[in-house]
């Protein structure tokens, strides 16, 4: 897979390789809600909002 990207990468083109988790707890997709950076600051805004 590494392989074939560095090839689509080199064409130019934006790859996204997602990561398989939750299989060795047969999770579906979506169950599982890893750390994320809130990069928008849309958390911060609504938890001020929401304090007011």
């Amino acid at each position: 897979m590494r392989a074939f990207r560095e090839i689509l990468q080199d064409a130019g083109y934006v790859v996204t390789t997602r990561k398989t988790r939750g299989d060795d707890i047969d999770a579906a997709c979506g169950q599982l809600a890893g750390k994320v950076a809130d990069k928008s600051g849309r958390v911060m805004k609504r938890m001020h909002k929401e304090a007011a």
